[in-house]
């Protein structure tokens, strides 16, 4: 359709030329419409990660996330907020804390076990999903700002000086007392990869460890700078790990720790929140600021996250969905579609199509291809053999193109399901086989 249209143009002109053979511009005329040709018929292409807001809420500022599947997640901020989504964070119902602390940190183990700390040692507990939140006594000192669980019964919090554990569930908190921190060093937060071995990282880059369950402690890492404090930490196995903070300072370890290397790349915009799935990461921070690797922090990419506000927490579920919180009510959120047009048989697209999922029958990943003859909001979901919905994969505005989900199916037992793409008055569905 473009190359006829252009075609027609390259005639007019060459019959104007013909006409006023000495008339420059003619000539120039053509020039530019060949170079178009010639672009044009050249296939454009782009990938990218795409980030696009789920709430707003100005009066709301966000600390933590975390998801216990696609669809099932918590928030939690300032004056004791605790937001829950089940629908992948197309909505959000506020839960009663019954604190107006500062909540810093939320982590969960199952659908409905899960801790909330925050400022003036608040520690929360639930087993109920968040219906009912309930306040835990413990002897920590003032702030804590990382909480982990490695299974039902063991835990630990941070926060300032104090490093707590559990092995109850939290129901009782017990102090950890080292001599590898002072007042100064202000722990920031911590990540455990089993019971016994594990990391926390706060101010003048302080790094320590722990390989008896919080027994003992040492220090691994130390600049001691005014401007060098460390805000996050995240280990893939007892040896690789990553550490993020002030002014995009980024460490890597290959060694437990033994050895840091500084990673370059990104800004220097301050890195609040890290994780990593395999060699890729993600990073938050100041401005909005959400970089990427996908080669174990060899190179960054800054991505487009549509907002200035501070970013304070990041987490991903697996490698397609993630979340990010942050102040101004900010709540971003990625299904990393992979968007790539061709523009020659983009001018081909005369309606809109669902594409038959590849591979299928799959396990437990496939890619769902679609395409939009023109912008238009498009929910594409995810049904049961019954027609119940399981999953919704988007439900937003999409520009015109052809657009590449892959579907993690790991959360679903095997048995056949239905994609269902609706758009505008278009709906198509496509069915595929689980199996495990």
């Amino acid at each position: 359709m473009l190359k006829e249209k252009i075609a027609t143009m390259v005639r007019e002109a060459l019959k104007e030329i013909e006409k006023r053979k000495s008339c420059l511009r003619c000539e120039m005329k053509i020039v530019n419409i060949f170079i178009c040709l010639f672009i044009l018929n050249a296939p454009i292409s782009y990938s990218q990660t795409e980030w696009f807001k789920i709430y707003s809420d100005t009066t709301k500022m966000f600390e933590s996330v975390y998801f216990i599947n696609p669809d099932t997640g918590w928030v939690v901020g300032l004056n004791g907020t605790i937001m829950k989504t089940s629908d992948s964070g197309n909505n959000w119902t506020l839960q009663a804390s019954n604190t107006t602390s500062a909540l810093y940190s939320i982590c969960f183990i199952n659908s409905d076990t899960g801790w909330i700390v925050g400022n003036l040692n608040t520690i929360l507990r639930t087993t109920d999903g968040g219906v009912n939140w309930s306040l835990r006594p413990n002897p920590g000192s003032g702030v804590l700002e990382s909480v982990v669980f490695l299974n039902s019964n063991i835990g630990y919090a941070i926060g300032g000086v104090s490093i707590l554990k559990t092995t109850d569930g939290g129901e009782n908190w017990i102090t950890k007392i080292t001599n590898a921190i002072t007042i100064s060093d202000w722990l920031k937060d911590c990540f455990f990869i089993n019971p016994d071995i594990g990391w926390a990282v706060g101010r003048g880059s302080r790094i320590i460890k722990t390989t008896d369950g919080g027994e003992s402690w040492a220090s691994q890492y130390y600049l001691g700078g005014l401007f060098d404090d460390l805000y996050s930490v995240y280990f893939l196995n007892p040896d690789t790990g990553y550490t993020v903070g002030y002014n995009g300072k980024k460490y890597k370890t290959t060694d437990g720790g033994k050895n840091w290397i500084i990673l370059t790349g990104g800004n220097t915009n301050h890195l609040q929140s890290l994780q990593f799935i395999n060699d890729t990461g993600w990073a938050v921070g100041s401005y909005g600021t959400i970089l990427r690797t996908d080669d174990g922090g060899k190179n960054w990419i800054q991505q487009i996250s549509g907002t200035s506000n501070q970013l304070r927490s990041v987490y991903f579920v697996n490698i397609h969905n993630g979340f990010t919180v942050g102040y101004g009510g900010t709540i971003l959120k990625t299904t990393s579609i992979n968007t790539s047009v061709d523009i020659n048989n983009y001018s081909n697209l005369t309606t809109f199509k669902l594409s038959q999922n590849y591979p299928n029958p799959f396990n437990p990943s496939t890619t769902i291809q679609f395409s939009l003859r023109q912008p238009n909001h498009v929910l594409l979901r995810i049904l049961d053999i019954s027609g119940k919905e399981v999953a919704v994969l988007l439900n937003e505005q999409r520009e015109a193109g052809a657009y590449y989900y892959s579907f993690d199916g790991s959360k679903l037992s095997s048995g056949t399901y239905f994609i269902e793409l609706r758009a505008g008055s278009y709906s198509c569905s496509k069915k595929m086989m689980l199996v495990k």
